[in-house]
C-alpha cells in the first residue's frame, strides 16, 4: 500500500471519528424537555391552538396567617392560546360566587363581600385575573403540570360592611399544578393543585443579571403572596382544546 492511500485512510478514519464525535455532541444537546404537547407532538405559533379551561367543584384560597380563606364555587378560563412548547398565555381566569371564610374551631364568614370591580360590577362576588403566562414543568419523574406565573390580581372588598380585611389586596406570584397521570395527553387533562404540590413545584433557576456569577445558579421558589402572606390555592379544573383542534389530545410531556 503506498503511502498517499496511507494518508487517505487515516484522513478517512480521522474524519469519520470526528463526525461521530459531532453526532454524539450533538444528541447530548438535544435534551428532552418538558414540554406542551397537542396531538403528542410540539405545537407551534402556526398551529394556532387555542384551549379553554372550567373548574371543577370549589376552589380555596387559603390564608394562613390571616386565618382566612376565600371559597369560589365556580371558574373558567377564556382565551388560552399556546405559544410554543414552552409558553402559553392566558386572557382570563375568572373565579365566580366567591366568599370569605374565617378559619377558627367555630369557622364563621366575616362581613367581607367580594367586589368584582375589573368588570365594573362592584357588587359580583368575582375576582378576575388578567394575562398571567403558562409554562410546562416536571414536578417529579414522570408527573407533569403546568406553572402559571406572572399573577396579579387585586381582591376588592365593599366598603362599609365592617370587614376586618384590608379593603384592598394584591394577590401575585405563581401556581404550580398537577397533570394527574391518567388525564395527561388526552382531550381534557386535568389539573389540580394544593399547597403540598405548590411546595413539590421545581425551584427555577435564576439566569438574569448572574453573568458575573459562577455556576451553579441561584434558584427562585414559586410563591403565590397575599399581600405579604403566603397563600395557597386547592382545587381543579379541566382543560380542553377548541376548534379547529377540538378533541385533540393536550398535556405536557418530555419531547
Amino acid at each position: 500500500m503506498s503511502k498517499r492511500k496511507q494518508g487517505l485512510g487515516l484522513f478517512g478514519l480521522l474524519a469519520v471519528t470526528a463526525l461521530g464525535m459531532m453526532a454524539f455532541a450533538s444528541s447530548a444537546l438535544a435534551v428532552a424537555e418538558p414540554s406542551i404537547a397537542v396531538n403528542g407532538a410540539k405545537p407551534t405559533e402556526a398551529l394556532d391552538a387555542r384551549f379553554v379551561g372550567e373548574q371543577e367543584n370549589r376552589g380555596t384560597l387559603s390564608i394562613p396567617g390571616l386565618n382566612t380563606e376565600i371559597n369560589c364555587e365556580q371558574g373558567e378560563i377564556t382565551g388560552g392560546l399556546i405559544l410554543n412548547a414552552l409558553d402559553a398565555k392566558v386572557e382570563k381566569i375568572l373565579y365566580k360566587e366567591c366568599t370569605v371564610l374565617s378559619i377558627s374551631k367555630l369557622p364563621e364568614e366575616p362581613p367581607c363581600h367580594v367586589s368584582d370591580v375589573h368588570t365594573g360590577n362592584p357588587s359580583i362576588l368575582h375576582i378576575t385575573a388578567l394575562n398571567p403566562l403558562v409554562l410546562p414543568v416536571e414536578i417529579e419523574k414522570d408527573h407533569y403540570g403546568i406553572l402559571v406565573e406572572k399573577i396579579s390580581v387585586f381582591i376588592n372588598f365593599l366598603s362599609g360592611t365592617g370587614c376586618p380585611l384590608p379593603l384592598k389586596t394584591e394577590v401575585k406570584g405563581e401556581v404550580c399544578f398537577l397533570i394527574t397521570k391518567a388525564t395527561n395527553d388526552t382531550a381534557e387533562p386535568l389539573i389540580i393543585t394544593s399547597e403540598t404540590i405548590q411546595k413539590s413545584c421545581p425551584k427555577r433557576e435564576i439566569l438574569e443579571g448572574i453573568e458575573k456569577l459562577p455556576p451553579p445558579n441561584p434558584t427562585l421558589e414559586d410563591k403565590l403572596l397575599y399581600g405579604a402572606q403566603a397563600a395557597f390555592i386547592t382545587g381543579a379544573a379541566k382543560l380542553k382544546l377548541i376548534a379547529p383542534h377540538g378533541n385533540l389530545p393536550l398535556g405536557v410531556l418530555l419531547l
